[in-house]
């Protein structure tokens, strides 16, 4: 199905909201004029990391005579360098009590793709020849990547502080109910399954560009969100906020993993600081595996009450997360959303869920498009299927005796979530009708009597989107003597249409012709405070 788009003059400015018009945003980006992180030119020097090879070891020795000697390379730095300089190096986390983050490993790598040393040369090419050239002496250490063996009683411990492995423990809704609820089940059906990792590389690197002028320093990103970048920036190297500078420009894909204060970003950022040159790094393909965010990965074990028709009175799920080798910003809270929205479109009066982060010695989790809600989907999916068939039922008539009516909303899931409206079931058959789906079972029915299996699948869907209220967005809007409008916002433009959609907006409130809505985006320079892009906001 396509959807003409229109140009926004052929409408008056009250009716462009809800208007499918042109994005003003796609000829600046599919003419070569966009401009990235990576497409800034600077008379400086570029970065490139010595990452660990080992998911869990001791660093014993860096040698770095060899890239030291070599032309072109301006320095090599190690966490000796860092803690020499006297920064507060300070880097965020996922929660107060979270081991110390490290911009360079000091002593210990907890995860492989961990940066040990970083080279500052000439060129690029040169940076990572001299990185090569650099000699990690390891003592390789057990390691441990499956969460739930993570927390046996015999399993490596990855941080000293934390010797159980254990990063977190949390839990939602009523245990009790949940435990009444199994017990009085006409069936109990036990599901057991692993969602797997993903990694959310974007096709733009991570990459930034660092120029210190004087007693301030201008920090380039691709990242989705700039005045926490410049949060991060200060409480690292210790200087007052309205000395750095940070702007995001172009931004070739974000969903959630450009939101991290990646060393990567921050070591840049110390090296101009230090070197008082401009400093640019752009992570390679590898590295964005290594060392870019993962997500999504859930041990989940679960229980579900239900009655001989298919209704699901109960559940009780244990999962368990791998934080990875160091609990990153985010961290702490993307696992628990699979608690949070575990019951779907669904009245499910006992839910409990209990969710483990642990420690591994793989890449630190956090947000990928959606930041746990897909998982908490293909629980609840995964539970109704299950049960629709242990009890020898059709799917869909599972789904339909325990969604949620119209009448019943707003309404309390008992998980931590309201729901304000829906009309689940509505849309449902609307999509069943659109696929033919009786027609389809008798269909499916005649071709398994010729030995051929065909199968369709059915999922339902809640979104919790715009991660509010509670999270603060500045806008500010400018009328100008020439009835010109400056609209300039704290969020970051990844690709999401906001100078579009906000322009539309502010034409229609002020009666304006679209076309003299300028949006500015992205830059601490412009707005003053700023949240930033995630969470469909």
């Amino acid at each position: 199905m396509t959807e003409e788009m229109h140009r926004p003059e052929e409408f008056r400015p009250s009716d462009l909201v809800g208007t499918s018009i042109q994005r003003r945003e796609d000829p600046h980006l599919v003419s070569g004029d966009a401009e990235y992180t990576d497409d800034i030119q600077h008379d400086g020097l570029f970065l490139a990391f010595v990452r660990s090879r080992y998911g869990h070891a001791r660093i014993e020795d860096v040698d770095a005579s060899a890239a030291e000697a070599m032309a072109g390379v301006e320095a090599v730095y190690t966490a000796a360098d860092v803690a020499a300089s006297g920064v507060p190096a300070n880097i965020r986390t996922g929660g107060d009590d979270a081991p110390h983050h490290p911009l360079l490993a000091d002593g210990r790598v907890t995860f492989e793709g961990q940066p040990i040393a970083a080279v500052l040369a000439a060129d690029r090419y040169t940076a990572h020849d001299a990185a090569d050239a650099i000699e990690v002496s390891y003592d390789r250490l057990p390691a441990v990547v499956d969460p739930e063996a993570a927390l046996d009683e015999d399993a490596p411990t990855i941080h000293e502080d934390v010797p159980d492995n254990v990063a977190f423990e949390w839990e939602t809704g009523d245990e009790a109910a949940a435990q009444a609820a199994l017990a009085d089940a006409d069936a109990v059906v036990d599901v057991e399954f692993t969602i797997n990792r993903v990694v959310p590389t974007a096709m733009e690197p991570r990459s930034a560009v660092a120029i210190p002028d004087g007693d301030r320093l201008s920090v380039t990103l691709s990242v989705q969100n700039p005045h926490q970048m410049r949060e991060d920036v200060s409480a690292l190297l210790g200087l007052p906020e309205d000395r750095i500078d940070v702007r995001s420009p172009d931004v070739g894909g974000g969903f959630g993993g450009k939101l991290q204060p990646y060393p990567g970003y921050l070591a840049t950022a110390w090296a101009a600081h230090e070197s008082g040159h401009p400093v640019k790094w752009t992570a390679t393909r590898t590295e964005e595996f290594q060392s870019m965010v993962h997500s999504r990965e859930h041990a989940v074990s679960a229980r579900v009450a239900a009655s001989e028709q298919g209704e699901i009175h109960g559940f009780r799920a244990e999962t368990v997360a791998p934080v990875g080798g160091l609990l990153v910003s985010g961290g702490d809270i993307v696992p628990k959303n699979l608690g949070l929205m575990g019951n779907g479109q669904y009245d499910v009066p006992g839910a409990y869920v209990h969710v483990t982060g642990a420690f591994t010695n793989t890449t630190p989790l956090s947000a990928y498009r959606g930041a746990g809600r897909p998982e908490a989907t293909y629980f609840t999916e995964r539970l109704i299927r299950t049960v629709a068939a242990e009890l020898d039922l059709d799917p869909v008539e599972v789904r339909r005796r325990n969604q949620l009516r119209p009448e019943q909303f707003p309404f309390e899931t008992g998980l931590g979530r309201t729901y304000d409206s829906g009309d689940y079931e509505r849309t449902m058959d609307v999509a069943l009708a659109k696929i033919g789906y009786d027609e389809f079972r008798k269909r499916q029915e005649r071709l398994r009597e010729e030995g051929r299996y065909v199968g369709i699948g059915v999922s339902a869907y809640v979104e919790a989107c715009g991660v509010g209220p509670g999270i603060e967005e500045f806008g500010g809007v400018e009328v100008r003597p020439s009835g010109e409008v400056l609209v300039r916002s704290g969020t970051a433009e990844i690709g999401t249409g906001h100078a579009t959609g906000y322009a539309q907006i502010v034409a229609r409130e002020l009666g304006v012709p679209f076309e003299d809505v300028e949006v500015r985006l992205g830059d601490t320079t412009e707005t003053e405070e700023g949240t930033g892009t995630f969470g469909s906001r």
